[in-house]
């Protein structure tokens, strides 16, 4: 299992950060996902329903983060000079050790590779737990770091149901967690991470939308909004929209105006 090495790894790797055989492990990932981008993106589509222009999009904003990493982790992680009394202060950035990182599927590619790309020029391994519906987009980024030339076990992909997610996190390699998900989500694993004292970081949502609050004009308006801005956004909106739907009395009125503002948009794609 990818948890019995990781922690092995981990520490190795981390004595040629930032050097150059790191900077150039990270370039390595950014030119497969440039030649393989159409390849990757048609993963996303498949699994989770994201237009081919969105993923492609997406996998090229993950190859950009890895070479901006690969740029700039050096200065990031050089040691910061603090004047007090002392004769020398100093502040220095140690790897934390093996992360595990709980993503959602939303963006599939991009919110796992924003965490590993600057973990892992830190100096820390990474272990993902994928959205159950997005295994595939999973695999094929443990691919990516495999291929590139990273060191074994170095970033791996775990499918595991969420009811195995206690014991994965108080394993004794991993010694930090991430999470980005929902707010009940994020209790539960920060609860089972502070019983065993570990670092966490959260990012959480909840639904944007309540059916006792919020009109459906301005339900409709946020919609297109967000199909505008972000089409990931307005599809998750668009779900909202049906649920409020079925407590108004314009409920087909509705639908019709958002199916055309949805087609408009998409068309082309």
């Amino acid at each position: 299992m990818a948890l019995a090495s990781s922690g092995i790894v981990a520490p190795g790797f981390a004595s040629s950060r930032p050097t150059g055989i790191g900077r150039w492990h990270l370039l390595q990932p950014e030119s497969r996902l440039t030649h393989a981008t159409d390849a990757a993106a048609r993963i996303a589509t498949e699994e989770m329903g994201k237009t081919i222009t969105a993923a492609v999009a997406e996998v090229e904003k993950c190859a950009w983060n890895c070479e901006y990493y690969a740029d700039h982790a050096e200065r990031f992680l050089a040691p910061e000079e603090i004047h007090t009394d002392a004769q020398r202060s100093f502040v220095v950035f140690k790897p934390l050790g093996v992360v595990l990182a709980v993503m959602p599927w939303n963006f599939p590619f991009w919110q796992v590779f924003r965490f590993a790309a600057p973990g892992l020029m830190a100096g820390n391994g990474g272990i993902l737990k994928h959205a159950s519906n997005v295994s595939g987009c999973a695999l094929a980024i443990e691919d990516v770091f495999v291929k590139a030339g990273f060191p074994e076990n170095i970033f791996r992909a775990i499918l595991v149901p969420s009811s195995q997610m206690e014991s994965v996190i108080k394993n004794e390699k991993v010694k930090a967690v991430t999470l980005t998900g929902s707010v009940p989500a994020g209790k539960s694993v920060a609860q089972t991470a502070g019983s065993v004292l570990k670092k966490t970081v959260m990012e959480l949502a909840n639904s944007l939308l309540s059916k006792s609050s919020i009109s459906l004009r301005f339900v409709k308006e946020a919609i297109y909004k967000g199909l505008d801005q972000d089409i990931d956004q307005g599809l998750r909106l668009e779900a909202d929209l049906y649920f409020l739907m079925h407590t108004t009395h314009d409920r087909s009125e509705g639908i019709r105006a958002f199916q055309e503002k949805r087609e408009a948009r998409f068309k082309g794609r």
